[in-house]
């Protein structure tokens, strides 16, 4: 019994640090307007990997494989609205809010 309370501190501090957490396999966010309507069908990509793509839902939610980088920026795009570009970092906490904004157009002439 006293060799047993004697391996077993030992086990532990040769079984090494605990594992790392994995992080999230997901990114998840909305896109809202300044007024904080859902934005149905935007199209949100990672800026430098256009093939990381997809489409907010009809409540503004969008869903894509989270990239391994720690930083990197996710571009949002809808008719109507101006072009966003956001920094997501491994410190952004989730679900992202992107806010978009409406495209104002100057008069004719």
């Amino acid at each position: 019994m006293k060799l047993l309370s004697l391996l077993l501190p030992a086990l532990f501090l040769l079984s090494g640090p605990a594992p790392v957490r994995p992080a999230a396999e997901e990114l998840n966010g909305f896109v809202v307007t300044r007024g904080g309507q859902f934005v149905a069908g935007a199209s949100v990509w990672q800026r430098d990997r256009p093939s990381n793509a997809t489409s907010t839902n009809a409540e503004g939610q969008f869903i894509l494989p989270r990239p391994a980088e720690a930083s990197f920026y996710l571009r949002v795009e809808a008719p109507g609205f101006v072009i966003q570009d956001q920094l997501v970092t491994d410190t952004t906490t989730q679900p992202v809010r992107i806010k978009l904004f409406p495209l104002v157009r100057g008069p004719r002439r």
